[in-house]
């Protein structure tokens, strides 16, 4: 939530969830992911259009999105800035997309005349309140990379 509040308030622009809700729910063990794209303040280019290209871009990624469960579009509303936030089913998915499309280098491209920042912040989500507790199995961090690491080289 760290990263919410450093930009300020956010609103829901859109957003999509496979399941037809109108929620981006996660639980235990899924991973979320952040991407912050923000206009630069020497650029031509006005906010509204870099907010709807953000969002054009949004929806046509989330179907291309394979392992997400739902994905959010937020507006900063006191500064040009578009987070995406996506949940993913796991983090092989979410690097696995990442890598494979470069979406740093098609914003830019959308965005011809003007210059942006793109981030990203990757997470797993290590506990849910609302889930059963009874099935929330902990793992020390050294145990979370191990199995991790297990999985990659498989």
């Amino acid at each position: 939530m760290a990263i919410m509040i450093d930009h300020n308030f956010v609103v829901a622009y859109g957003g999509k969830a496979r399941d037809g809700s109108p929620a981006a729910k996660f639980s235990t063990g899924d991973t979320v992911c952040f991407s912050i794209n923000r206009l630069l303040s020497n650029t031509k280019m006005k906010e509204q259009e870099f907010v709807h290209t953000c969002f054009s871009m949004f929806q046509s990624y989330f179907h291309k999105m394979d392992g997400t469960i739902a994905g959010v579009c937020l507006k900063c509303e006191t500064r040009p800035v578009m987070i995406n936030f996506f949940v993913w089913k796991n983090l092989q998915s979410c690097y696995s997309f990442l890598l494979k499309n470069d979406h740093r280098e098609a914003l830019q491209n959308a965005v011809v005349e003007a210059a942006v920042f793109v981030k990203y912040d990757i997470f797993k989500v290590v506990y849910v309140s609302a889930d059963n507790v009874s099935s929330f199995q902990y793992y020390p961090p050294h145990k979370l990379l191990e199995n991790q690491e297990l999985d990659v080289l498989e």
